[in-house]
């Protein structure tokens, strides 16, 4: 088994999950997944996402906000309504760490992946999987 236990576990009567893996920190890629992600979660279905490789930025409080004319709430802000709204985010830790983000530097209520957290969000029954 796995060292860790997921908490938002979807029960057998929920609607699926989603887990969504973003790799990429450019600005329109970013957009449209987490605003993907944030608008599944709203129409009822446990999303996770997990932000690694160069996404993990998307976490970092501490830069301005990236945005593109017409595109609505930024990534980052799209992160932070899913997570106020019950939503899960999971971010690489090796990845901060090789970028030189400290945890204290995310975003509220993002949390550190890790094996044993990350994978049963991933394999929870019914639990799609996308990845951009």
């Amino acid at each position: 088994g796995f060292a860790g236990t997921a908490t938002a576990q979807p029960s057998s009567d929920s609607k699926p999950g989603l887990f969504v893996n973003l790799t990429s920190d450019e600005v329109w890629r970013g957009w449209m997944a987490l605003h993907f992600a944030w608008r599944t979660h709203q129409m009822g279905h446990p999303v996770t996402v997990f932000l690694n490789l160069e996404a993990v930025r998307f976490a970092w409080a501490k830069p301005p906000e990236q945005t593109i004319d017409g595109i609505g709430t930024p990534p980052r802000q799209a992160l932070r309504n899913l997570i106020a709204e019950g939503g899960t985010v999971l971010i690489c830790g090796p990845r901060i760490a090789r970028l030189g983000i400290g945890a204290d530097e995310l975003i509220p209520g993002a949390e550190m992946g890790k094996p044993g957290l990350t994978q049963p969000y991933m394999f929870a029954e019914g639990t799609r999987i996308i990845s951009w």
